[in-house]
């Protein structure tokens, strides 16, 4: 067997045999189907919004990736994803903010320049 296969087997408390290749096999294609599912209609809900016009979506994701942590709880990945969400999280926090200061910031100038030239107008 693989070492990932080993790896796997370790992480989960599972001994690496034909059984748990198995098993292995059986959570992969679960899996892959709904991540195949929630892409294609993700790609739909972006052209026609009132499909899953909730968050079903990011809902069954989540729910997807919850039925995998829980088949091997133990992978060091968990708590990089963790931390990565934090970051990300505030990063994305970050970036909006700039972006609507910087909004703001064209939204003045533009209304400056149609004061601008109204004022021109008005005065020839």
């Amino acid at each position: 067997m693989s070492g990932h296969l080993k790896e796997a087997a370790k992480l989960s408390g599972q001994k690496n045999n034909f059984a748990y290749y198995c098993y292995h096999a059986r959570i992969a294609f679960i899996a892959s189907g709904e991540l195949i599912y929630i892409g294609v209609m993700s790609f739909i809900h972006g052209v026609f919004p009132f499909i899953y016009s909730g968050f079903e979506l990011a809902e069954l994701l989540i729910k997807t990736i919850n039925k995998i942590r829980a088949s091997v709880p133990d992978w060091d990945g968990w708590n990089k994803l963790s931390a990565l969400e934090l970051s990300e999280i505030k990063i994305l926090k970050h970036n909006v903010f700039e972006l609507q200061e910087q909004l703001n910031s064209a939204h003045e100038r533009i209304a400056k320049l149609r004061l601008e030239d109204y004022l021109k107008r008005k005065n020839s």
